[in-house]
């Protein structure tokens, strides 16, 4: 089983309700008009001021200098945490020249931490997954402009509200952590939706997962077009219990099982939502029949959570996504951590 590598530090304090300009300078630490080239701190007194620090860390307790090079490109730090090979907190200072002086660590300033602390997340972002964090900018400010952000072109058909619903719901929950454990059906339009959200979202996960193999890649290879980081790939059995990886408090988590559960039987659709609910992720998008009463013998076509075994409580989004005009009405529910019966864990 793959794990859910952590993401950056740098997000924890976002104000999601922040506009474009005022989460690149919080993020970044520059002001946007600034040279991707200035590093985490820019220019010159940036420098001087990294230089001016002592850093403890030798057995010896000699102190480090920070000597950071000038004209340092943010873009040539690889986004680790999306790629899953990596933490965000760790700096890597190998390269400063060390000093003779000892540092009294009590006597230290807490800035001195902080400011460090947020240098590295920075440059931990810098590569998001659509390029570098001036080409991402620059690509959200443009959509404000034009009205574009929020807007989606999905492909035509049946699976067009479908698409418009789910790009509709991350932006809602500002989701950062997309499980799909239905990838396998939703592969003919979900690369529009992740190619549009990740130019609005930095950074983004998307996670594919089935229990065969061979569905997980045949998903991968509708995914081609996509950016390197943004999709890791699950085998596993999702319906068993705890398979949803816990969602981290600042990193918002939605779970889509589409077309998935009418089919299985009510303790494998119990034990899915008993998962998601131990997990604590912020929503869960299924597709539901609400005028059905459920069916507990084989070769079920149509679930309904409203109804008894699982009498679920009433949402507060709903969107009808009904195909076939003979078949009976579908709608797309999204449950969230308070409306998940407490009884699931």
């Amino acid at each position: 089983m793959l794990g859910e590598p952590p993401l950056p530090r740098s997000l924890e304090t976002e104000n999601r309700g922040d506009t474009v300009a005022q989460h690149a300078e919080r993020v970044q630490g520059v002001d946007p008009q600034d040279s991707p080239g200035a590093g985490g701190q820019g220019g010159e007194e940036g420098r001087k001021e990294d230089a001016s620090r002592g850093e403890e860390g030798h057995p010896d307790g000699a102190s480090k200098q920070a000597a950071e090079p000038p004209h340092e490109d943010p873009h040539a730090e690889s986004n680790a945490t999306m790629a899953g090979s990596g933490s965000a907190d760790t700096t890597a200072d190998s390269s400063r020249p060390t000093g003779t002086a000892e540092v009294d660590a009590k006597q230290a300033p807490a800035s001195d931490t902080n400011n460090a602390t947020d240098s590295t997340a920075a440059a931990s972002v810098a590569n998001v997954a659509t390029g570098g964090f001036q080409e991402w900018f620059n690509s959200v400010a443009q959509a404000e402009e034009s009205g574009a952000l929020g807007q989606i072109a999905c492909p035509e058909g049946d699976e067009a509200k479908l698409c418009e619903a789910t790009f509709k719901f991350l932006r809602k929950l500002k989701v950062r952590v997309f499980q799909d454990i239905s990838c396998h059906r939703n592969r003919n339009w979900i690369p529009v939706v992740l190619t549009k959200i990740t130019k609005e979202v930095s950074p983004f996960k998307y996670i594919c997962v089935d229990n065969e193999p061979e569905k997980v890649e045949e998903a991968k290879q509708a995914h081609t077009a996509l950016s390197d980081g943004i999709v890791e790939y699950q085998v596993k059995t999702w319906w068993n219990k705890d398979s949803i990886e816990p969602a981290e408090p600042q990193f918002p988590k939605l779970v889509m099982a589409f077309d998935l559960l009418s089919g299985l039987s009510f303790g494998r659709v119990y034990n899915f939502f008993a998962s998601c609910k131990r997990a604590n992720v912020d929503g869960v998008l299924i597709d539901n029949y609400p005028s059905v009463s459920n069916d507990p013998g084989r070769g079920r076509r149509y679930l309904n959570v409203k109804r008894h075994p699982f009498k679920f409580g009433q949402t507060d989004v709903v969107q009808n996504i009904t195909f076939d005009p003979s078949a009976p009405e579908r709608q797309l529910l999204l449950y969230n951590k308070t409306t998940l019966p407490d009884s699931l864990r």
